[in-house]
């Protein structure tokens, strides 16, 4: 039935009539592909990459045209003569939002062949700043270095390829991006995060069908490091850090005296000494090991009163870092279950509520 519709068509489109050609633009908004005509419109076909191939209603089948889709093609005309005056309104409804329409052929009175021109309404988004094309098994250009809020268009050339940078399949991609899969189709993207993505062709990755796009410039972005960039977007991981001195204050908050301590020092620097704070004042001897280990107690018994403050000042070489592995005493050398964040130490006390059976 196709078949000779199809016949049927493209033998009206031969006679083309000695007048001048008539125009027709088109546009597509949401699944409607709409029309403006300075002529009658008495037959039509165009291609697709299978979004339209439910294509009905609009203003074809109010003048009684009969609409056949396939997976690539849909072709419209009466078999009355009827024909769309010419005009504008929604020519069909697509049945899905379509991005690969191409192809238009529009016969107008007399089998005479009408100028399509087509316009997306806009979802192309903005001109773009790159281009990159597909044929055969890959993106060219495959890598990208490009400003933050660059377009970037990708065109189909050849194959039936898709766009994918999605962060469920690259989660590191500061954004998302992702085109649908087919043929003879154009996708764009606008930029607008700095940092490093990577994006492939699905059906074909494993031959090497990857892209990457590094969005600004990279860098490293820590104020601390020797090689601190203030104009960089993105932290490239590239911050080195010289062998300067630091120095790290412990803290605590505890709910009874403490008697000693001992922890391990767990950072990228050499552990040098540790010093001062609230042990200092209570007359602790503070020793440190070369494996990073920082032990504190007192010789005449003396304690750091529960409360909170600094512990004690490590001297560190280098960045940096926390520590671990914390034992602390209380009172009688009980042992006192602290915990630790990174270089805070804290101690709570549980009261225990006596129960019913205990009264």
């Amino acid at each position: 039935m196709l078949s000779t519709l199809k016949t049927a068509l493209f033998t009206a489109l031969t006679l083309v009539s000695l007048t001048f050609a008539q125009d027709v633009l088109l546009s597509v908004d949401g699944t409607s592909l709409n029309y403006e005509s300075s002529a009658d419109i008495y037959g039509f076909q165009f291609s697709h990459n299978g979004c339209a191939s439910t294509s009905s209603g609009g203003d074809a089948a109010a003048n009684g045209f009969t609409v056949s889709a396939s997976g690539t093609v849909v072709l419209a005309f009466s078999f009355s003569g009827s024909y769309i005056s010419s005009g504008s309104g929604t020519l069909l409804d697509l049945g899905s939002e379509c991005e690969g329409l191409s192809d238009f052929v529009f016969s107008g009175y007399g089998g005479s062949s009408l100028d399509v021109e087509f316009d997306d309404g806009g979802d192309s988004g903005p001109e773009a700043d790159h281009t990159v094309t597909l044929t055969g098994m890959e993106f060219t250009p495959s890598s990208l270095d490009i400003e933050i809020g660059d377009t970037v268009e990708w065109i189909w050339v050849a194959g039936y390829h898709n766009v994918n940078g999605s962060q469920e399949d690259f989660p590191n991609n500061p954004e998302s991006f992702e085109s649908e899969l087919g043929s003879d189709l154009t996708f764009s993207h606008t930029f607008n995060t700095a940092g490093y993505y990577d994006y492939q062709c699905d059906p074909h990755a494993g031959m090497g069908m990857v892209g990457s796009i590094t969005v600004g410039s990279g860098g490293c972005v820590d104020d601390l490091a020797e090689n601190y960039e203030p104009d960089a977007d993105f932290d490239d991981g590239s911050c080195t850090y010289d062998n300067s001195t630091s120095y790290i204050d412990i803290t605590y908050i505890s709910d009874v005296d403490i008697y000693g301590f001992q922890f391990n020092y767990n950072g990228d620097g050499s552990l040098l000494g540790a010093s001062g704070g609230a042990a200092a004042d209570a007359g602790f001897t503070v020793s440190t090991g070369g494996s990073g280990t920082v032990l504190g107690f007192s010789f005449t018994g003396s304690y750091v009163p529960a409360g909170s403050g600094v512990l004690t000042v490590l001297e560190v070489e280098g960045q940096a870092g926390c520590i671990g592995d914390i034992i602390l005493s209380g009172p009688g050398g009980s042992g006192l279950d602290a915990s630790v964040d990174c270089t805070s130490i804290t101690y709570e006390e549980v009261v225990e509520v006596p129960g019913c059976g205990d009264m």
